[in-house]
């Protein structure tokens, strides 16, 4: 960025000869264990470098622990919006109401919900990438197979990060809603079948 600087060179061209450079070297040394990191000087600045970054490289990855969190939860999800008598017992959720059977299932899905936290399935911007998505109320609390397949990675956290979030103000809807209805399902399948 030194020659962006007085001399005048463009800042997005810059961007692109340091982000090409690095990444050129990162897949031609796939063994080489190493981290990189730009500083920069002001937010305009690291704007224009995020945006090269993604053309050039693409959306970010997902991380394994989200990964593997999708894969140790999905049967879960779909035993329970598949099976009529779990999916109808799991829709009359209340956090108002004590369990009235499936004590094991509550257990392990109350464990998945904070597993979902610590793995970093539930994405802290998920409002911005929303926003910015302009992702629809309708289409983020019924999310379909074929809306997904138009969405990034990012996004499909986002309407995951989405779910989890919007328990907190509905007081127990993942379970009632997101699980049982088999959103959940839909989303951790989408994410799962990308990493293929």
């Amino acid at each position: 960025m030194i020659s962006a600087g007085i001399f005048g060179y463009p800042v997005d061209k810059a961007w692109r000869k340091a982000i090409q450079a690095c990444n050129d070297f990162i897949q031609n040394n796939p063994d080489y264990d190493i981290k990189i990191i730009f500083a920069v000087l002001d937010d305009k600045i690291l704007a224009t470098g995020e945006e090269t970054l993604k053309e050039i490289v693409g959306d970010e990855k997902i991380e394994d622990s989200v990964i593997l969190w999708c894969r140790k939860y999905a049967i879960l999800f779909h035993v329970v919006s598949e099976d009529e008598e779990l999916r109808t017992f799991f829709e009359k959720h209340s956090v108002y109401q004590p369990h009235q059977g499936h004590h094991g299932l509550y257990d392990i899905l109350e464990t998945c919900f904070r597993d979902a936290y610590e793995s970093n399935v539930v994405i802290t911007d998920y409002g911005q990438v929303v926003k910015e998505g302009k992702l629809s109320d309708m289409d983020l609390a019924q999310p379909m197979k074929e809306w997904l397949d138009s969405l990034t990675d990012k996004q499909i956290l986002a309407v995951i990060a989405w779910h989890f979030r919007r328990d907190h103000f509905s007081e127990g809807s993942w379970i009632s809603d997101s699980v049982a209805n088999g959103h959940m399902a839909v989303l951790v399948d989408a994410l799962l079948e990308r990493c293929k």
